[in-house]
């Protein structure tokens, strides 16, 4: 029982470490720019990296995972995120992009080695709570971030005020070591490869080709899902102030507290899911949270004075959709290999296509002189989230409990 809670406990805090470190710098971006010195472009590079990141090197880090199994990925990873953070905060301009890099990849590598910590830790009834829940941890992580960074900032300075969240990767760390003993804490153990069968007939072996082609485009599929769930997501916070400006006539520093809406409510949908997904197929679930989601756009473009409504509908819909996306990359691997695999290729591909949001609508903003434009931008992508979930989860749903054998006759 001990060993469960720690394992719970050490999966909850790595992912308070995945976006908190990056989350903290937009509260305090003012004071780094006054201080080193940095251009506007720069200001948007700085944000916008850990999201290349993701997208660049998501292929190195399950190379590295498949390399030094999860266990020891763990605390790379968290070492990683303390190192860049602590580089970021040490100096000037290329201290600050170089840690930023750094930490983006040790990040990447975190975000790879989750899903399969869940699918070898839990059996298949459990995995989409303990999805929900560490999707729930991401938000709240950012949520932490948001509201603490300015005040300890203004105690201690803006780069003490970053380092101190290292605080929650050391602790991760020390409940991680707790959880899986010294010895797998401090030494790689390389992931097993499938077992090949020793003498594999030829219907067997079209079988298997047939099966493994049908994942990978089902991975292909969820991939285009998240793609389109992470271009709304990063595109809507970050032009959500201008847009709200624009179509709610609001003041920026109003508007800019719509973006802890999506964290807040993310929680109630990343929480929502599991129990959504004992009643319903997950295909079924793709809809629900694209229409929930196709509620931020309309209802932007449609009755604008309701944005906090549109807004908690956004954030229900994004941490929900994270959830069930990474839910069904869990039932679609057949071993923690391909676990990591496919963690990879979803991350990979859906976070190149994040990247490229925020400058597409503000490209789509200059030429049409208007946010609508960028805002149907949006409705486009959660279209393609919707397709994209239904044809990768078509036939799956949640696995039964199974029930209790009964006793045998004597």
């Amino acid at each position: 029982m001990l060993h469960r809670a720690l394992i719970l406990g050490g999966i909850l805090l790595v992912a308070l470490n995945l976006r908190s470190p990056i989350v903290a710098v937009a509260p305090v971006l003012d004071r780094i720019v006054a201080d080193i010195g940095l251009s506007a472009a720069s200001a948007g590079l700085l944000t916008s990296l850990p999201v290349l990141a993701f997208a660049l090197t998501t292929a190195i880090a399950a190379a590295l995972l498949g390399k030094i199994g999860p266990d020891f990925a763990v605390g790379v990873s968290l070492f990683g995120i303390i190192l860049g953070v602590a580089i970021r905060s040490a100096g000037d301009t290329v201290f600050l992009f170089g840690g930023t890099v750094v930490m983006g990849f040790a990040i990447t590598l975190g975000n790879v080695v989750v899903p399969v910590l869940i699918r070898r830790n839990y059996p298949p009834q459990g995995r989409a709570f303990v999805t929900g829940l560490y999707t729930a941890a991401l938000n709240v992580g950012s949520m932490l971030t948001l509201v603490a960074t300015v005040p300890v900032a203004d105690v201690v300075g803006w780069r003490l005020g970053l380092v101190s969240w290292c605080a929650l990767a050391v602790g991760a760390l020390l409940v991680w070591l707790l959880a899986v003993g010294w010895r797998k804490f401090t030494r790689p153990h390389p992931m097993p490869r499938a077992a090949a069968e020793s003498a594999p007939n030829t219907a067997a072996l079209e079988l298997n080709r047939r099966d493994a082609r049908s994942r990978i485009y089902r991975i292909l599929f969820l991939a285009a899902a998240f793609g389109g769930q992470a271009f709304s997501y990063y595109s809507l916070t970050a032009w959500l102030p201008q847009i709200l400006g624009e179509v709610s006539d609001l003041p920026v520093a109003v508007s800019s507290a719509g973006s802890s809406l999506f964290q807040i409510f993310a929680v109630v949908g990343a929480l929502g899911i599991p129990l959504l997904a004992r009643k319903l197929p997950y295909g079924a679930i793709f809809l629900i949270l694209a229409a929930t989601w196709a509620l931020v756009p309309a209802g932007l473009l449609l009755a604008p004075q309701l944005w906090p409504l549109w807004l908690s509908f956004g954030g229900t819909a994004q941490g929900g959709t994270f959830t069930v996306v990474f839910i069904v990359v869990v039932e679609l691997a057949r071993n923690d290999g391909e676990a990591g695999r496919y963690s990879a290729i979803v991350q990979g591909i859906g976070y190149s296509v994040a990247a490229t949001g925020p400058s597409i609508l503000g490209a789509l903003n200059e030429a049409s002189g208007s946010w609508m434009l960028p805002i149907e931008a949006i409705f486009i992508a959660v279209v393609v989230l919707a397709a994209g979930g239904v044809v990768a989860s078509r036939g799956m749903r949640m696995a039964p409990r199974p029930r209790s054998l009964p006793p045998e006759a004597s």
